[in-house]
């Protein structure tokens, strides 16, 4: 049988050089192309992921405002206006509900469309609220009053510990003690009451864990946790206080004051008929002519009584002059934007103790002129800007 020729494959010729550094080339160029397409894919998706990293990973963590050393991040604004927005739409929630319970009375009870009223404004109210909320600027700014107060009152020595907290939510939601209902019959009918009749009814005693259920439907009601109330809630308000309680201990609680009667009358030339008269007719009595006269309805009953105030309670005009008399003195005529005064010191005391109510609006004032001045420190510094605001809205619960 005869052997099968096997084709034998002639061997290439050796490239040239032309050919090798053609070849060589084309490869290079092959390389080059390969390379290229990877490194776009990689510059592709390294945008594509700092594009994600800036936009949802890296704005949570990212400086809101700075207050000093304390840094406010977006997530701590995003917190705190998710825990607000919570709170408002539970209390938009329930003041609906009851504006549409006295809707439903207004007919049949007229008193009931007074209080349709009260709720719609208040409603409305919350309704403005919950939607400033979602500029950010507005909570912004309450985070950097709580930093600037809480920096402040650590400065001052004071302290907030989680005992403070249990407390004054133990305090807040505890219920008060109430008298038992019971019959008054005997006692409406007798006019003297026996060394043997039955002693007045003792409250009844509130066990001391009572508050922890008002507590609980209180969390509920608002849709937030424990945790959350405490640190939006009673923390800020437990800091706040007690600056406040710091501030107040540099307040004056005395100071010069004036126990003035007034007279308001409608234009120029019947109050300078009242001064004539009053001047020139010893006799004729100031608190006689206040009840005669003047159109100040909440001292003409009281013969033109102002009572007892210190410097800056009145109106400018009439502060001044108050101060300037001396007792028994009729001042001229006082022309001011509420009509024409005439006053009367009856006397003056240098030293004379405020009163509770002007001792506190003392105090919050001079908290609120510290607190004015702490926000224009340099050292509070605001970064929110377009970007933030964008990843910020994506945060905020929708509106119910």
């Amino acid at each position: 049988m005869a052997k099968k020729k096997v084709k034998q494959t002639e061997p290439k010729a050796p490239m040239t050089k032309r050919e090798l550094s053609r070849w060589q080339k084309q490869k290079r160029q092959e390389r080059l192309a390969v390379a290229f397409v990877v490194g776009t894919i990689v510059v592709v998706a390294g945008i594509i992921l700092f594009g994600v990293w800036r936009e949802i990973i890296s704005p949570p963590g990212e400086a809101a405002a700075q207050v000093g050393s304390t840094t406010i991040t977006m997530r701590d604004l995003a917190g705190e206006i998710v825990y607000q927005a919570r709170t408002l739409d539970s209390q938009i929630a329930s003041t609906q509900a009851n504006l549409r319970q006295l809707q439903a009375q207004a007919g049949s009870d007229p008193t009931a469309s007074i209080y349709v009223q009260y709720l719609q404004q208040q409603l409305q109210q919350l309704q403005l609220q919950r939607y400033q909320i979602g500029d950010g600027q507005t909570v912004l700014a309450d985070l950097i009053d709580q930093a600037l107060i809480k920096q402040e009152a650590m400065r001052r020595g004071a302290t907030v510990t989680g005992a403070d907290v249990d407390a004054l939510i133990q305090k807040e939601f505890q219920p008060q003690a109430s008298l038992p209902v019971t019959d008054t019959t005997d006692i409406t009918s007798t006019a003297t009451v026996s060394a043997t009749s039955t002693p007045a009814p003792s409250p009844t005693p509130i066990p001391p864990d009572a508050w922890k259920q008002n507590y609980q439907q209180n969390l509920l009601s608002l849709g937030v946790s424990d945790a959350d109330f405490r640190r939006y809630s009673i923390e800020p308000y437990l800091w706040r206080q007690k600056l406040q309680d710091m501030i107040a201990t540099t307040v004056p609680t005395t100071a010069e004051q004036v126990h003035v009667l007034d007279i308001l009358l409608p234009n120029e030339a019947e109050a300078r008929d009242v001064v004539t008269l009053l001047k020139d007719v010893p006799t004729t009595s100031f608190e006689e002519m206040a009840k005669a006269r003047s159109t100040d309805t909440a001292t003409k009953d009281k013969g033109g009584d102002m009572g007892w105030f210190p410097r800056g309670v009145q109106p400018p005009e009439i502060d001044s002059i108050a101060f300037s008399l001396q007792p028994g003195q009729v001042s001229d005529v006082i022309s001011t934007t509420n009509g024409f005064y005439v006053i009367k010191l009856v006397e003056k005391d240098a030293n004379r103790p405020l009163d509770q109510t002007q001792l506190e609006q003392n105090v919050m004032q001079a908290f609120n002129n510290w607190l004015t001045q702490a926000r224009q420190s340099p050292d509070v510094r605001r970064y929110l800007d377009s970007r933030k605001l964008a990843w910020l809205n994506k945060q905020i619960p929708p509106v119910q």
